[in-house]
Parts: C-alpha cells; sequence; structure tokens
C-alpha cells in the first residue's frame, strides 16, 4: 500500500519556493516527526499559512470527469471520500479542507489517474510521499522570465 498527503500550496510561496522544493517538503515532514507541542503549533501554523483550503466538492467533481474519461475505473464516493478501482488495484481519496490523503495498492497506474485529475484542478499541489519520505509538485511550477 502506498501513502500520500496532497496540499494545495499558496500561488506566492509556490512561485517562491521554485527549485527549492525540499525546505517545504522538509517543513511537511518535521510536521509529522516531532513530539515537541510547541514546535508542533508553529509548524502547524506555518504550514496553514502556505497552504489554502481545498474544496472536497471540487475534488468531487474533477474526480467525476476523470471517470467518464477513463470507462475502465470505477467509483464508490460517500462525502468526504472517494474510491476508484478497477483489475489491477484501487485509490481511496479522503478529503480534508487543508489535505488530500491518498492510499493506493496495485500497479501505480491507479494512482496516476488521480494525480492526472487533480492536476487539472489546480497548479500548486504538492504531494508527499508518506512511506519513501520525498516530494513533489503534482504540476511542476515553470519559472517566469523576466529579462
Amino acid at each position: 500500500m502506498r501513502y500520500y498527503e496532497i496540499y494545495s500550496i499558496n500561488s506566492a510561496v509556490a512561485n517562491d519556493y521554485f527549485g527549492r522544493d525540499e525546505k517545504l517538503f522538509q517543513l511537511f515532514m518535521e510536521m509529522k516527526v516531532t513530539s515537541d507541542m510547541k514546535m508542533q503549533v508553529i509548524l502547524s501554523r506555518q504550514i496553514d499559512y502556505i497552504t489554502t483550503k481545498i474544496s472536497s466538492i471540487d475534488v468531487h467533481e474533477c474526480i467525476h470527469r476523470h471517470i467518464l474519461n477513463h470507462p475502465d475505473q470505477y467509483r464508490n464516493k460517500r462525502w468526504a471520500d472517494n474510491r476508484l478501482y478497477d483489475s489491477e488495484g484501487f485509490v481511496n481519496l479522503y478529503c480534508y479542507p487543508n489535505r488530500i490523503l491518498l492510499e493506493a495498492s496495485g500497479n501505480g497506474n491507479q494512482e496516476t489517474g488521480v494525480f492526472e485529475a487533480l492536476r487539472s484542478m489546480d497548479c500548486y499541489f504538492l504531494a508527499i510521499d508518506c512511506q519513501k519520505n520525498c516530494g513533489g509538485w503534482l504540476k511542476p511550477v515553470k519559472s517566469v522570465s523576466l529579462i
């Protein structure tokens, strides 16, 4: 089973940290491993400041459009989560106001499809692989040349 946490990063922060993604990743990982309550409060405030809220309704609509284009996948849904599955595996998607939790099983095609669907919804999603301790943009931020 593979686990990901997906955050919507504020566009100004995403552009400021272009090429320095590891700093954002480090912030989220530090929040996971710290046991100091004061530090958790500080890190939580920092994460709240750099992230934007995620609408579960928008996520549901996005996943619904994805399913319409992929008839080989099926969907079960409840208000706060989605389950996509096919003959080779499944993806569970849990929507919270500050993040999306994704757990996947199978050959990897399942989460790739969800990542592609979410990519069309927001340009600034940052996915964190909770098991491999790595992360990256679902749609990499492009640098802008000002010259």
